[in-house]
Order: C-alpha cells, then sequence, then structure tokens
C-alpha cells in the first residue's frame, strides 16, 4: 500500500496560517496595552464644578482707566480692556453685584470711544455660566459666525441697531456691543482688546 503524500505546498499554507494567527494575537496584546497606558479620567464628561458665588458688593463707579485698574484688584476673573494706545479712550464705567444661584456674581462694564466718536462697550462677568446678566435685547442670532476671541470662536448676536460678540471662556464671560453701523470699526477694535489682571496682562 502506498503512503499518502501531504498535498502539494502544504508548508507554504500552514506557514500563512501562523502568520496570520501571530498577526492577530499580537494586534490583541498591542490593543490590551494601550488600554492600560491610556489615561484614566474619572471624571470626564461629567459637567464642571460650579464656580463659587460671591458677597454681594456695592456698586462702584469708574470714570477712569485708574479706576478699572484698581476695580480689577477685587475682581474673580481677568477683565477685558483696550491696549495702551489703540486709540480708545474709556468714557466711564460701573462694577456691580448680581443675583445668581446661591449668592452673586459681578461684573464690569466699561465705556468707550474711538477718536470719531464710535463708541463700544465692553463686559466681564462672573461668574462664566451668568448668561443671564448679558439680557437679550431683542437680539437673536446672527446668520454669520462671530470673530475668535482670545483664541476662542465668539457667538454674534444682533438685532436691529445693536451686534453683540460674546464668548465664554474657563472663569468669565466676556461680550462686546457695538451699534450696527460701527461694524467695521468693531472688527478693527477687537484687534486691540485683550484681557487683564491687576497684575498682568492674560495673553
Amino acid at each position: 500500500m502506498k503512503e499518502k503524500k501531504p498535498p502539494a505546498g502544504w508548508k507554504k499554507r500552514l506557514r500563512h496560517a501562523l502568520w496570520i494567527l501571530f498577526s492577530l494575537v499580537m494586534l490583541a496584546v498591542l490593543y490590551i496595552v494601550l488600554i492600560l497606558i491610556a489615561p484614566q479620567d474619572k471624571d470626564a464628561g461629567s459637567d464642571p464644578a460650579p464656580q463659587p458665588a460671591l458677597a454681594a458688593a456695592e456698586a462702584k463707579q469708574l470714570p477712569t482707566e485708574g479706576d478699572l485698574a484698581l476695580a480689577m484688584v477685587d475682581f474673580p476673573v481677568p477683565v477685558m480692556s483696550f491696549l495702551s494706545g489703540s486709540g480708545w479712550s474709556m468714557t466711564g464705567g460701573i462694577c456691580e453685584s448680581f443675583p445668581v444661584n446661591g449668592g452673586f456674581g459681578r461684573v464690569i462694564r466699561t465705556y468707550w470711544q474711538d477718536k470719531d466718536g464710535t463708541g463700544i462697550t465692553l463686559e466681564s462677568i462672573y461668574p462664566a455660566d451668568a448668561f443671564d446678566c448679558l439680557g437679550m435685547k431683542d437680539l437673536h442670532f446672527a446668520s454669520q459666525s462671530g470673530p475668535s476671541l482670545f483664541q476662542l470662536p465668539s457667538v454674534r448676536m444682533e438685532n436691529e441697531n445693536e451686534i453683540r460678540l460674546h464668548v465664554q471662556t474657563d472663569t468669565g464671560l466676556y461680550a462686546i456691543t457695538a451699534k450696527k453701523e460701527s461694524k467695521q470699526e468693531l472688527g478693527n477694535a477687537i484687534r486691540s482688546i485683550q484681557l487683564f489682571t491687576a497684575e498682568k496682562k492674560e495673553n
């Protein structure tokens, strides 16, 4: 009786099958290693902790930029203002409290003019989710998106007379309001607006 010979090429097929099996095993090992070394963020997907409310404070008028600088000392977050030499002059302002859940928030609202009399209002608000402080004033979302403010996309809202841009950072809420006919001046002004603290400018 003749001995049966294995089919031709069986060694090649066996090596191919073993190579596929080895590759699958290595992929599985790699997948497990990646899972083990990936950072485990227990709080991922959870809402950030609410910012603490403040005690009520007496409203302070801010007639000059010097008064604004003094108000920044006790303000809990950076404050929006124009860079020195921008051509915009502060004509007044106010720092005041407003009610939020469990206490009070705070806003610094300043008014500015350029040499042609174009006016712009800047609002720096704490806490960052105090959108009620902005007020709607019959504003609606604009069809075009707002420009970048502080390296963050802004929201553009408008009504028949005004344009408002606002942006929410990790710590504060910021709004810039101008007359609708001043949209070109508003676009130029944004380049000169930064966030400041009492000690240093925030980039």
